[in-house]
């Protein structure tokens, strides 16, 4: 058995902690195994594996098979496309038709993931993982909901077949089928909210997966504190909830992260990435990201920020096996539209920063220390806390803006000087050949130069 990655979620309550890894046998044969990190997760082990058989029996095949064995929950690796990666297609060509196709795809699955539906009441076990909450009436729910039912947790395998990956998070109560409508929507409109400009806004996205406004800020809530319920109280993304102003009017935070991939030899993925929840308050960060846990690694993608940003970078470094490893700019790609010593303006919608690893070298952690200097959600700035830092951001921009717009100057006064040396130079060339045409003709002209043309014709016998 060679383990081919593992991903170890600690961020979690012991009893949810999980290692998943992808093996691979003596006959090349891949699977996902997870098992428990703690003896109290067994139970959440043994809890997918029922969820598995629950589904199967009630004739629902969409679900990926899945054993048990040797305290580990084992899956087939499956290969295709996510529904993810489809609607991500269809945003990068613009394409409406095939975008709204994808999401009615998503629902008919959703709808066949589901049985017993009913009218929605509030037991305690719901309270206790969800919070109390007052719903509008006649909220559709079922029992055993996966919540986790996400577009890149749906994959459109290589027989075309539709696979759902992670049913992970189901849960015996009574739950709004909507819910789990909202998580996918919510999960991918955070990352590709700017990219759907021009095909739907946000309240279009909801709506057109069927989640009403009134319904939306209640599934906000819901969903955090069911996170509250199962990461640890040192990582709960709640920590991670600051109010921020934007242009002196307050209002709803954009959720901000930075992401870190790994390419092992098939490309960058979300599979294979980790999100890292930033502070508002907080612009100056350090990312540690541990390399042990990966084989064969070719290259790591860091995105500094979801959203069009400023940066300046104060150090990266990689930990090997000889030591620190320190890396400038010359030794990575990105896609900064500039790059100003050590500050990068990254205008797209996605700032990646790309750093490949020589395959002699080993890895052992990658640290990225760096500071957020602006971003930019919807085009427009946005600024921290109070109206105070707001100004004082948006006078550090302009600081920016006019340090940069300096350089641009300094710049285009050395390429014009430049090109006037070159100018000046191509006139003098042209001047000196000019010269040296005009004494040829003179020569050619001369009597003497006639006469040493006639005695060598002589000479010749010509």
């Amino acid at each position: 058995m060679k383990v081919l990655y593992s991903k170890f979620t600690r961020e979690r309550n012991p009893q949810f902690q999980l290692e998943t890894s992808i093996v691979e046998d003596e006959q090349g044969i891949k699977t996902v195994q997870k098992k428990a990190l703690n003896p109290s997760g067994k139970k959440h082990i043994v809890n997918m594996y029922e969820n598995y058989l629950r589904f199967s029996k009630k004739g629902t095949s969409c679900f990926l098979e899945c054993m048990y064995k040797d305290d580990k929950v084992i899956f087939p690796y499956v290969e295709g496309k996510s529904l993810y990666a489809k609607l991500v297609a269809a945003l990068d060509l613009r394409d409406k038709e095939s975008f709204c196709y994808i999401l009615r795809k998503y629902k008919e699955i959703l709808k066949k993931s589901v049985y017993d539906v009913t009218s929605f009441k509030e037991e305690e076990r719901f309270k206790s993982i969800f919070g109390v909450h007052s719903f509008p009436d006649n909220i559709k729910a079922a029992r055993f909901l996966d919540v986790d039912l996400t577009f890149d947790n749906i994959i459109i395998d290589h027989q075309d077949q539709i696979k759902i990956l992670d049913y992970e998070w189901i849960f015996e109560c009574l739950v709004p089928v909507n819910f789990a409508v909202y998580r996918a929507a919510f999960a991918f409109y955070l990352k590709h909210g700017g990219q759907m400009n021009g095909i739907m806004t946000e309240d279009e996205f909801y709506a057109y997966l069927g989640i009403e406004q009134k319904e939306k800020k209640i599934y906000g809530e819901m969903n955090q504190s069911m996170m509250a319920y199962i990461m640890s109280s040192s990582s709960s993304l709640n920590n991670y909830k600051k109010k921020v102003r934007f242009l002196y009017e307050l209002v709803q935070e954009p959720t901000l992260f930075s992401q870190m991939y790994v390419d092992t030899g098939s490309g960058y993925s979300e599979e294979e990435s980790t999100v890292y929840p930033l502070k508002s308050t907080e612009l100056e960060n350090i990312i540690k990201f541990d390399l042990e846990p990966y084989k064969e690694l070719r290259a790591v993608r860091f995105d500094p920020l979801n959203f069009p940003c400023g940066i300046k970078i104060y150090d990266i470094y990689a930990v090997t096996k000889d030591g620190k490893k320190r890396i400038s700019y010359s030794d990575f790609l990105s896609n900064a539209t500039e790059i100003y010593e050590e500050e990068a303006d990254f205008l797209e919608q996605d700032p990646q920063i790309i750093i490949e690893i020589k395959k002699e070298e080993h890895w052992k952690k990658i640290v990225i220390h760096y500071e957020i200097l602006f971003y930019r959600e919807k085009e427009q700035i946005i600024c921290y806390g109070n109206q105070d830092s707001a100004l004082q951001l948006l006078e550090k921009e302009n600081e920016l803006f006019l340090k940069r717009e300096f350089a641009f100057k300094k710049r285009e006064e050395e390429y014009r000087t430049s090109l006037a040396n070159a100018i000046s130079e191509l006139e003098n060339l042209k001047e000196r050949d000019q010269l040296l045409k005009d004494k040829l003709r003179y020569i050619e002209e001369t009597k003497a130069y006639r006469l040493f043309l006639k005695e060598k014709v002589k000479k010749l016998g010509l």
